[in-house]
C-alpha cells in the first residue's frame, strides 16, 4: 500500500525494523522476505571495507586470516605460536606506537614499568592491548588501567580459556567496534544526502527495495516500510517506459553503473531525475547497489523555456534588423553629406547587432551539452581550416599557420573549429590596423596540447582577461566587451579544456588547451 498523495512520510528513523546497512560490514543482516527469496531463509553479509580485519561472526581468525599479534615481553606468549587463530611477533619498545599492522598487543607484566609504556603505546596506536600479569597484584593492575590497558588478564581469572583466547576476543571486539563505528558513519551519510538513494538487489531480474533513505520519501512520496521488498520499476516507472526501464536495468546489470535521465512518477505526478545506478561487492557477487535519483524537473523546465524565450526573440530581432537595413539603405541612397556618412555609421551598429545575434546562437549551442561527446580531434586539422578561411576572407589581414610535423590528437567535439573561430575573429575584430594573426598548434607536455593564437592588435585588458578566466565576477562594470571569448571558453569547459591568456609586450596570446587523447587512456 502506497501513502496517499500530499501525505507525510515516516521518518526512517521511525521505522519498526532495523536499517540494514547494505556493506553488512562486521554482523549479519538478515534478508527479508522477498520475491525469489523464502520467507524465513538467511543470507550472511561478511564485508570488511577496509580489508585488515576479517573477522567471522563467531569471533575473530576463526575462518580468516590469523590474528596479528605483538608480543612485548615475558612467557605469556608461549600458546600464541601453537594457536593457529593466531600470527605472533615480538615487539620491543617504542616500535609498538609505530607498528600499524597489528591487531592486538600482548604485554606481558615482569613487574617493571617499561610494560606499563608498552600499554599505553599501544593504546594510543589505537590498538587493542592486553596485559597478562602472571602474579595478579593490584598495584600492577591499576597502572595497566591508568596506561588504557583494553583487557588485564590473570592465571586465576582464565578459568578454562587460554591467553590467545582473550587476544582473539580483544582483537574481535575491536574490530566489531571499528565496523560498528563505519556503519554508523554510513548511516548518517546515507539518510542525509537530500537526493533519493534506493539500496536495491536484483531478484530474478527486478530492482527489488531493500532500504531506501530519508529522501526517498520526500521526493516519492511513498512510506519506506511499504516500499521494502518491492519492484523499484512496479512503484516508479510508467507504463509505456517499462521497456526503456528493462534496458536500463540489463545495462546497470552488466556494467555494475550507469546514469540516464529518467522520467518517474511520484505521489504528486511524473518528474524528471538524472538516474545513476552504482554496483557494490557482495560476498554471493549478487547484483547489488545503489540506486540514486537527483530530482532535474525544474532544471529541465528552465532550459525550455529559455530555449522558447531565445527562439522568439532571435526571431524578432532578424525581423527588426531586415527592417532597419532596409531603412538605413534607403536614407543612404536619398541623402547626401553628413546625412549619408551618419547612415553609413548606422549600418555598421546594425550589423554589429545582427552577429551578436548569431553570436548568441553560438553560445547557445555551445553551453548545451546534452548529447554531446568527447572522441579524438586533430588540432593541426582544425585549426587550419580556420586559418584558410579567414585568410581567404579578410585579405587586408595577413593570417599564418604553424603546427609540428605530428602533432598529438586532443579530446574535443564538433564546436572546437568555433572556439578558434571565435579567438581568431576576437583578434582581427580589435585591431584598428593591419592585422597580423599566427595559429600555432604546440604541444605542452605529454597530458595537453594547445591551439595558440597570436596577433599584434592592442592586446586584451587586463580586467576581460580577469573576467573571461573566471578570476573575477561579472558585473556591470566587469563584463567583457563582446562575446567570442566566452564561446571559446564554454566550448572548451564542455570538454575538458582550458582557455589560457598569455603575456606578450605587443598584442594577445590566447590558448586553447585541450587533453591529448592518449593522457585519457
Amino acid at each position: 500500500m502506497m501513502a496517499p498523495p500530499n501525505a507525510p512520510s515516516r521518518s526512517l528513523h521511525e521505522r519498526s525494523a532495523p536499517f540494514e546497512v547494505p556493506f553488512g560490514a562486521g554482523r549479519s543482516a538478515e534478508s527479508r522476505p522477498s520475491r525469489g527469496t523464502a520467507a524465513g531463509s538467511r543470507q550472511t553479509f561478511q564485508f570488511d571495507p577496509h580489508g585488515v580485519k576479517r573477522m567471522s561472526p563467531d569471533g575473530a581468525g576463526a575462518d580468516g586470516p590469523p590474528v596479528r599479534v605483538g608480543h612485548y615481553g615475558g612467557a605469556g606468549a608461549d600458546g600464541l605460536a601453537a594457536d593457529a587463530r593466531c600470527a605472533p611477533r615480538r615487539v620491543d619498545g617504542a616500535v609498538v606506537g609505530s607498528d600499524a599492522d597489528l591487531d592486538c598487543l600482548l604485554v606481558d607484566w615482569d613487574g617493571h614499568d617499561a610494560p606499563a609504556d608498552a600499554v599505553a603505546e599501544g593504546a594510543a596506536a589505537g590498538v587493542p592491548v592486553v596485559a597478562f600479569d602472571p602474579a595478579g597484584r593490584a598495584a600492577r593492575a591499576a597502572r595497566a588501567t591508568r596506561a588504557g590497558v583494553t583487557e588485564y588478564v590473570t592465571p586465576a581469572a582464565l578459568d578454562d580459556e587460554t591467553v590467545a583466547d582473550r587476544v582473539v576476543a580483544a582483537a574481535a571486539d575491536d574490530g566489531r567496534a571499528a565496523r560498528d563505528a563505519d556503519d554508523r558513519r554510513f548511516v548518517r551519510m546515507f539518510d542525509g544526502l537530500p537526493d533519493a538513494v534506493v539500496d536495491a538487489e536484483f531478484v530474478d531480474d527486478e530492482p527489488v527495495v531493500r532500504s531506501v533513505n530519508d529522501a526517498f520519501g520526500e521526493v516519492f512520496g511513498y512510506d519506506a516500510e511499504e516500499v521494502r521488498g518491492e519492484s523499484i520499476n512496479d512503484l516508479l516507472v510508467p507504463p509505456e517506459r517499462a521497456e526503456e526501464a528493462r534496458r536500463i536495468d540489463r545495462q546497470a546489470v552488466a556494467a555494475g553503473h550507469n546514469i540516464e535521465e529518467v522520467e518517474r512518477r511520484t505521489t504528486r505526478g511524473r518528474r524528471t531525475f538524472l538516474f545513476r545506478w552504482l554496483r557494490y561487492p557482495t560476498p554471493d557477487d549478487g547484483a547489488r547497489g545503489f540506486a540514486v535519483y537527483i530530482d532535474i524537473t525544474a532544471r529541465k523546465r528552465r532550459k525550455r523555456r529559455l530555449q522558447v524565450l531565445q527562439r522568439v526573440l532571435r526571431h524578432n530581432i532578424r525581423n527588426e534588423i531586415t527592417a532597419m537595413r532596409g531603412h538605413v539603405d534607403r536614407l543612404a541612397e536619398t541623402t547626401d553629406g553628413e546625412t549619408a556618412r551618419h547612415a553609413e555609421l548606422l549600418r555598421d551598429h546594425v550589423e554589429s547587432i545582427a552577429a551578436l545575434g548569431e553570436q548568441a546562437r553560438d553560445i547557445e549551442e555551445a553551453i548545451d551539452e546534452d548529447g554531446r561527446t568527447r572522441s579524438p580531434v586533430d588540432p593541426a586539422t582544425v585549426a587550419e581550416r580556420v586559418c584558410r578561411r579567414h585568410d581567404r576572407e579578410t585579405s587586408e589581414a595577413t593570417i599564418r599557420f604553424t603546427a609540428p610535423e605530428n602533432p598529438p590528437s586532443a579530446l574535443a567535439d564538433g564546436f572546437l573549429e568555433r572556439a578558434v573561430d571565435a579567438v581568431v575573429e576576437n583578434a582581427l575584430e580589435h585591431h584598428d590596423g593591419t592585422p597580423t594573426v599566427e595559429i600555432a598548434v604546440e604541444p605542452v607536455d605529454d597530458r595537453w596540447v594547445d591551439i595558440v593564437v597570436a596577433d599584434d592588435g592592442p592586446g586584451i585588458p587586463e580586467r576581460e582577461r580577469r573576467v573571461v578566466g573566471g578570476e573575477t565576477a561579472v558585473t556591470q562594470l566587469d563584463h567583457g566587451t563582446g562575446l567570442g571569448l566566452w564561446v571559446a571558453r564554454w566550448v572548451l569547459e564542455s570538454v575538458d579544456g582550458r582557455l589560457l591568456f598569455g603575456d606578450v609586450d605587443d598584442g594577445a596570446v590566447v590558448r586553447l588547451r585541450l587533453r591529448r587523447t592518449e593522457a585519457s587512456a
